[in-house]
């Protein structure tokens, strides 16, 4: 092609582009004129979140006009107005302003100057965030670990370490996702004396949570828990995923389209039993692997990576509109200004300027840090005398109230505090409760009902009544009295006959009643298997035998390095917490085996001081001896207070002071465990 051809066609196409160019140019001018034909009318100034930051960090605004009939981002001139110490940078004729805070907590008032508009909000500076424990913490747990111990989830050693790298146990998993439903209100309390597994026994610390788990069709189809065991990164996944389905819906996950969807991470193929749960944790983004690409789904868990998943799956439920909100992720009160544009929807405080330069006075008027009244407080912040402030306190969680005081009489301040006891928050402040038992404690043979009451309207905020509880394994009854601090506790016991209105059947009238309808909760769709063998049971009903056998579980005789006893009442079959949680029949306990010739240790039974209860040891083998040999055995005479099992006896014969008479059996001197037989 000759050159006077190349640059025709070159100039005709620039030619086009430029027409091209000035048709979008005017077709944008007249979109952007007829989206702004109505003229300015206000201007706001918004965030993406709450409007708070702590101190030393930093938080995007937005300059947005209302023009009628439509509402968009417009041009500000921005600056700080009263308040900490604050910086705004580049804010010249900007759509958008990031606000960098200084070292002080308090308030900070942004203005926003818009075509003749004026327009001011508050931020909230609070705090940095300050490590509460004497080691060091991983800088990407530390914000989930002091926003969980803030709000009780979490805590430290003794000591007051927090441990971040050492292994979490199964158990103490379970009781740190239940505390964490508790915090949200999204699970009821635990009703313990469940026996859902063989090795969580009555009084253990995490009695309550995998009771409540199991009251909820949450858990393993399996005899044992396993809780002293570390928890791997699978299990916790699985124990996430059956916490989380309620947040299934809203995320939109379909858990077939998991479970039957491609691989994920190098270390989870398909077919592997935690397959489908490491898939809805990663999808919900509260656990997602290591950067190598593997999940390490047999890895120990650490205390540090437990608690960035505990707030990362609290933070969802937030998010989601469930339960009440985490304390961190609650928005501040948020002060508006008369004339202002404020982007709370309604300001709960009023601002005042000072005429002149006279001191305003700080004044509350519930008196101070006076948790059971919503107070009303009026005065100024440290750094700013000259401007007023009006506050209510506030719930910022079920058990938790904000509570405005005056700082040395001077200056308005506030504290997190939890309301003592059974009392919940509500409108500001704690309720006064006082705890009511109409069977006066616990009293097995008597349906009773327990109710805390407000004590200033007289109304019952909550009760629970004594009951039946199918927990898949055996019926319970589920007893409830008051604690000492007002809350309503409960224990249980097994119904070796049956349970009806909130009693165990005794033999005797077993026979005319059924057991009452179970009430336990289905299964989750993770154990779909374990919900239909439990269905599938017939109703239990009460036994007309006098004869009653159990297993007393020993296995766990330490806590720490100190050796705990285990006590027992043979009389309602169930384990009493300590030596003076009476009656008790005997006291199980490992003891050193020094002078026995038995090795380091050795277990050993004992009656209560003061009772009547005496050990005999037969001459017969454990599945021989009757009713009557155990009744009447001569041995009684010699008054054995204790027994060594596997030096005095391995077979035993025993009665109670309450005319309980049975038998028992033990292994050597590592036994774990105790088989029973008793005669009612």
């Amino acid at each position: 092609m000759r050159r006077f051809q190349k640059n025709t066609v070159a100039i005709a196409l620039c030619g086009i582009s430029l027409l091209v160019i000035a048709v979008s140019f005017t077709a944008s001018r007249m979109l952007q004129a007829n989206a702004t034909s109505d003229e300015l009318a206000n201007v706001r100034i918004t965030a993406d979140g709450p409007l708070t930051v702590e101190a030393g960090g930093s938080i995007r605004l937005t300059a947005e006009g209302d023009y009628g009939t439509a509402t968009m981002p417009v041009r500000a001139d921005w600056s700080i107005g009263s308040g900490v110490p604050a910086t705004v940078g580049r804010c010249r004729n900007a759509k958008q302003c990031t606000m960098t805070a200084g070292e002080e907590a308090g308030m900070v008032e942004v203005i926003a100057d818009a075509e003749g508009y004026h327009s001011t909000v508050f931020i909230e500076v609070t705090e940095t965030l300050k490590n509460p424990f004497t080691d060091a913490l991983p800088d990407w747990a530390t914000p989930s670990i002091i926003h969980l111990y803030r709000a009780g989830i979490i805590k430290g050693y003794d000591d007051n370490r927090y441990g971040p790298a050492d292994p979490v146990t199964r158990g103490q998993v379970i009781t740190l996702l239940y505390r964490m439903l508790r915090s949200a209100d999204l699970i009821g309390m635990g009703k313990t004396g469940c026996n859902a597994y063989g090795d969580v026994l009555p009084g253990d610390y995490m009695e309550e949570a995998v009771c409540a788990f199991a009251a909820e069709g949450w858990g393993f189809d399996e005899e044992n828990y396993l809780p002293n065991d570390a928890a791997s990164r699978g299990i916790v996944a699985r124990l996430v995923a059956i916490v989380g389905q309620p947040l299934f819906t809203e995320a939109d996950l379909d858990v077939e389209s998991l479970a039957d969807g491609p691989q994920v991470f190098d270390d989870v193929p398909r077919g592997n039993a935690f397959f489908t749960e490491v898939a809805i944790t990663n999808a919900l983004g509260v656990m997602t692997g290591y950067p190598t690409g593997d999940f390490g789904i047999q890895d120990s868990i650490n205390r540090a990576s437990m608690a960035v998943i505990l707030d990362r799956l609290l933070d969802q439920f937030h998010h989601a509109g469930m339960g009440q909100s985490p304390m961190h992720n609650v928005a501040p009160v948020q002060p508006g200004v008369a004339g202002s544009v404020s982007s709370s929807s309604e300001p709960k405080t009023a601002v005042f300027a000072s005429s002149g330069n006279e001191a305003i006075p700080c004044h509350d008027s519930d008196g101070g840090e006076n948790l059971f009244d919503q107070g009303i407080i009026y005065g100024t912040f440290h750094g700013q005398p000259d401007r007023a402030w009006e506050f209510e306190d506030e719930c910022l969680s079920l058990s938790t109230v904000k509570e405005y005081s005056c700082d040395r009489g001077l200056y308005i301040g506030y504290s997190e505090l939890q309301c003592p006891g059974a009392s919940t928050c509500r409108n500001g402040g704690c309720i006064r409760i006082a705890c009511e038992d109409s069977d006066s404690g616990q009293d097995f043979a008597v349906q009773g009902t327990v109710s805390v009451r407000n004590t200033d309207t007289g109304e019952v905020e909550f009760s629970s009544t004594d009951e039946c509880v199918d927990y898949g394994r055996a019926v319970h009854q589920a007893e409830y009295y008051c604690g000492s601090d007002g809350r309503i506790l409960n224990t249980g016991k097994v119904c070796p006959n049956g349970c009806a209105d909130g009693v165990c059947l005794q033999a005797s009238s077993a026979a005319a009643k059924a057991v009452s309808p179970s009430i336990a909760s289905s299964m989750s769709s993770l154990s779909r298997s374990a919900a239909a063998s439990a269905s599938s049971r017939p109703a239990s009903v009460a036994s007309q035998h006098r004869q009653a056998t159990g297993i007393i579980d020993l296995s766990n005789f330490f806590q720490g390095l100190n050796r705990v006893s285990k006590y027992y009442d043979f009389s309602m079959e169930l384990y009493r917490r300590d030596q003076n949680d009476k009656p008790w029949d005997f006291r199980f306990s490992l003891q050193s085996g020094a002078g026995f010739g038995l090795g380091t240790s050795y277990l050993e039974a004992a009656s209560r001081e003061g009772s009547t209860a005496l050990f005999a040891m037969p001459m017969k083998r454990y599945e021989e001896l009757t009713e009557d040999d155990c009744k009447n055995n001569p041995d009684y005479a010699s008054n054995h207070e204790a027994i060594i099992f596997g030096y005095n006896a391995t077979v035993i014969c025993f009665k109670t002071d309450d005319g309980v008479v049975g038998k028992m059996r033990g292994g050597p001197s590592d036994t774990d465990r105790v088989e029973f037989t008793i005669w009612k």
